[in-house]
C-alpha cells in the first residue's frame, strides 16, 4: 500500500509540476563566431527588454490589485503624482465629506488658537459639530466604498480618547499596557473596555468643545487629531460609476497597451519554436505556453466578474518567473515547484489518512456473521467453491510435503504413550523385543497416513463424494462462524486490524 501510494504521488506531482515551465531550461550560452556572437546578443537585448516591460506590467497588475485596500499605503510610500493618477484612472477621487471635515477641522484650531472673541470660537465649534454628527455619523462616508472597519476604527479612537481624558491616570495606565490583566481578559476573555460602551457621537460633541480644547489642552488635542484621526479620514475615497453601474475603472486601457508587444513576441516565439523542431505544429506551442496567453487576452479577463480578474492577472507571475530563467537570473520555478510538491505531498497524505479512518469505521461497523448470512446464493456458491478449491490443494499439493512431518510426531507420541505402560515395561525386557514396537509403530503410522491421502484424493474425484464434502465444508463454515462469534475471535481481529492501520496513519504522519 506504502509503494503504491508513494507512486501516485510521484505521478500526480509530476503532471501538476508540468503546467510550470521552466523543467530542464538552462540559458543559453555565447557562440564563438562573430555572427553568432552578434546574434546571440541581439536576442538577448530583445528578451531583457521583454523582461523589462513583463515586470513593469505585472508590478501595474499587482497595484491595481490591491490599490483599492492599501490606497493609503500608496499614498504614504509614492510620490503624489503616481497615486494621484491611479486615483484618476480607477475613477477614484478624496470624499467631499471627510476632506470637507479635514478642512473643516484645521479651521476651527485655527480659530480656537488665534480668536479671542469668545462668540466666534463657539459658533466654529459649534459648526464643526454640526458637520460632525450630519456627515460623518449620519452619512457614515465610508459605507459606500466598503469601508466600514475603518469607520469602526475612528469611532474607537475618539471613543477611548475621550475616555482617557476623564479617567484617573492609573486606570488609564492599566489599560494601556498590553500585559495587564484588564487587557488579557479583554483579549482573550471578552471582557469589553471602558470606551467601548461610550456612544461615538457622544464622544465627537465632548471633543470639539469648549472644555475640551481649553488653550492648555488646545496643542495636544490638535496633535493627537493629527496623528490619529487624519489619516482614518484620508483613507476614505468617492468611487466614480459608470452608466452602467459599474465603478469607472480604465485599467484595462493601460493594460491593453502592453497587448501588441506580449502578441507580436508570443507569436516570433512560437514560429522559431517549430521552426527548430521543438514543438510539431504552432498549436503545441500554445498549449504549452498557455500562462503567455493571459497577457494578450486582457479583454477577456476584464469581461469576468472583478473577483475573478485579480487571481488571473497574477498569473502572468508564471510567465514572468520563467523568462527571468530563460536569461539565467533567479530560478523562481524551481522555488515553485517544490512548494507544488510539499502542498501535493500533504494534500496526499491527508486524503490516505482519510482512507485509513474509513476503513476503520468499516471494521468497526462490521460483522462477519451478518456479512456471510446476507449474501445473494451466487455470491455464496462462489465462496463455497474457493473453499473446495482451497481444499484440493490441501489434500493435493500440501499435505505430501507435510506427511513425514506428520509421521514422525504421531509415530513419537504413540511410541511415548506406550512406554508410559506398564505391560510395554515388562515386554520390553524379553529378548529381542525391545525396538520391535517402535519400528511397528512407524510402519502402522506410514501406512495408515499414505492410505488415508490416498482415500482423500479418490474422494475428491468423486461426484457423490465431493456433493458430501460440500456439504460438509458449508456445515463446518457456520459452525465456525457461530463458535468464532461466541469466543469473540471477530472482536480479536478487529482489534488487530485497526491496530494495524493506527500504525499505518502514525507512519504517514511522520514522513
Amino acid at each position: 500500500m506504502g509503494e503504491s501510494g508513494d507512486a501516485k504521488q510521484l505521478e500526480l506531482e509530476r503532471r501538476v509540476a508540468a503546467l510550470l515551465p521552466g523543467e530542464g531550461v538552462t540559458p543559453s550560452p555565447p557562440p564563438s563566431e562573430p555572427q553568432g556572437l552578434i546574434n546571440w546578443m541581439l536576442g538577448w537585448l530583445a528578451d531583457a527588454v521583454l523582461l523589462v516591460l513583463a515586470l513593469s506590467n505585472l508590478l501595474l497588475v499587482l497595484m491595481d490589485y490591491t490599490y483599492k485596500d492599501l490606497r493609503h499605503h500608496y499614498q504614504a510610500l509614492t510620490p503624489p503624482i503616481v497615486w494621484q493618477a491611479f486615483d484618476h484612472i480607477k475613477g477614484m477621487e478624496p470624499h467631499r465629506s471627510t476632506e470637507g471635515f479635514v478642512a473643516r477641522a484645521e479651521m476651527t484650531f485655527n480659530v480656537l488658537r488665534n480668536s479671542r472673541r469668545e462668540a466666534e470660537i463657539e459658533r466654529s465649534l459649534a459648526e464643526t459639530r454640526q458637520w460632525v454628527v450630519a456627515k460623518i455619523q449620519v452619512e457614515d462616508p465610508y459605507i459606500s466604498v466598503g469601508l466600514r472597519g475603518v469607520s469602526e476604527q475612528l469611532k474607537n479612537r475618539v471613543r477611548r480618547h475621550m475616555w482617557e481624558t476623564g479617567a484617573p491616570a492609573s486606570e488609564v495606565l492599566d489599560w494601556g499596557n498590553p500585559l495587564s490583566w484588564h487587557s488579557w481578559q479583554a483579549r482573550f476573555l471578552g471582557k469589553r473596555r471602558p470606551w467601548e460602551d461610550l456612544p461615538s457621537t457622544t464622544s465627537w460633541l465632548q471633543f470639539w468643545s469648549r472644555e475640551n480644547l481649553t488653550p492648555e489642552r488646545l496643542e495636544a488635542e490638535r496633535a493627537w487629531f493629527g496623528r490619529e484621526v487624519v489619516p482614518l479620514l484620508k483613507r476614505n475615497y468617492w468611487q466614480r460609476f459608470g452608466e452602467d453601474g459599474h465603478p469607472d475603472d480604465r485599467f484595462w486601457l493601460i493594460d491593453c497597451l502592453f497587448l501588441p508587444l506580449f502578441g507580436l513576441e508570443f507569436v516570433i516565439r512560437g514560429r522559431r519554436s517549430v521552426v527548430r523542431g521543438e514543438y510539431p505544429d504552432f498549436r503545441h506551442f500554445a498549449k504549452a505556453r498557455w500562462y503567455d496567453g493571459i497577457y494578450f487576452l486582457p479583454v477577456v479577463v476584464y469581461a469576468l466578474p472583478s473577483r475573478l480578474q485579480g487571481p488571473l492577472h497574477l498569473v502572468r507571475m508564471i510567465s514572468v518567473g520563467y523568462r527571468m530563467q530563460r536569461m539565467g537570473l533567479i530560478n523562481p520555478m524551481a522555488f515553485a515547484r517544490t512548494q507544488l510538491a510539499r502542498v501535493l505531498g500533504v494534500i496526499t497524505d491527508a486524503v490516505q489518512i482519510q482512507i485509513l479512518s474509513n476503513y476503520q469505521q468499516n471494521v468497526h461497523q462490521f460483522s462477519l456473521d451478518e456479512a456471510i448470512r446476507s449474501l445473494p446464493p451466487a455470491e455464496r456458491e462462489a465462496v463455497a467453491h474457493l473453499i473446495e478449491i482451497n481444499v484440493l490443494m490441501l489434500l493435493e499439493k500440501v499435505t505430501p510435503e507435510v506427511l513425514p512431518s506428520l509421521e514422525a510426531l504421531i509415530s513419537h507420541s504413540t511410541g511415548h504413550a506406550l512406554k508410559q505402560s506398564k505391560t510395554y515395561q515388562q515386554l520390553a525386557k524379553l529378548p529381542f523385543f525391545g525396538s520391535l514396537p517402535d519400528q511397528m509403530i512407524q510402519r502402522i503410522v506410514a501406512e495408515t497416513l499414505t492410505i488415508g491421502h490416498t482415500s482423500l484424493l479418490k474422494t475428491a474425484s468423486d461426484p457423490k463424494s465431493v456433493e458430501l464434502t460440500r456439504d460438509l465444508v458449508r456445515q463446518f463454515t457456520l459452525s465456525l462462524l457461530e463458535h468464532m462469534g461466541h469466543i469473540r475471535t471477530e472482536a480479536q481481529l478487529k482489534r488487530v486490524a485497526i491496530a494495524w492501520l493506527d500504525e499505518q496513519k502514525r507512519r504517514i504522519r511522520e514522513t
